[in-house]
């Protein structure tokens, strides 16, 4: 939990701002919080003090900081407005929480999300991820790739809001059932279908 005056000078630092940032309390009271971010964050911190002036709050304010050791960090913010007793706008308090852990476990998802569809688009077979209904039959489809689009004729946009039921002919249905039984009991099915 950090307070601080409109002109960016810091009045409060507790212990968890400490550990967070690697300053303590005595480094840091009456510094000024700029010490905290790269100049090219300059104009969002402005912002958010403008709107904490006019009585606002915000909520997970997210941002990149930087420790006292020069280590880059994020932080989740919660920013609101300090009174005094009259019920003027004094300062602003700020409570953080670090989400670096977080922030790159997303990264990384992102990193093999944009791998698998990588992959997923250059397979020239028909690939594609469909739901499964609580009855165990195939539901819509949740992706296909770029070879399933080739090779049916079919937008992506179309396919997006059909089924696999959807592209087969009606004597290739009835095979379904039986298909959808054995994908639960082995976890995989081959058949042939029209």
């Amino acid at each position: 939990i950090i307070s601080q005056t409109f002109d960016g000078i810091i009045t409060t630092w507790n212990k968890g701002a400490e550990k967070i940032y690697g300053y303590s309390a005595h480094e840091m009271i009456g510094k000024y919080v700029y010490i905290l971010f790269d100049p090219s964050q300059y104009e969002k911190v402005e912002r958010s003090m403008n709107k904490i002036k006019r009585g606002e709050k915000i909520a997970h304010y997210e941002a990149k900081r930087t420790r006292n050791d020069g280590k880059e960090i994020y932080v989740s913010a919660n920013l609101s407005p300090i009174k005094n007793p009259e019920g003027q706008i004094t300062g602003i308090s700020v409570i953080a929480r670090d989400i670096t852990d977080h922030k790159k476990m997303e990264e990384t998802l992102k990193e093999s999300e944009e791998k698998f569809r990588e992959i997923f688009n250059s397979v020239n077979d028909v690939m594609v991820l469909s739901e499964v209904k609580e009855n165990g039959m195939p539901g819509q489809f949740i992706e296909v790739n770029n070879a399933t689009i080739k090779k049916l004729g079919y937008n992506r946009d179309k396919l997006l809001n059909m089924t696999p039921t959807d592209l087969f002919t009606p004597d290739s249905q009835a095979k379904i059932p039986q298909i959808a039984i054995e994908l639960q009991k082995k976890g995989y099915a081959t058949f042939e279908s029209v």
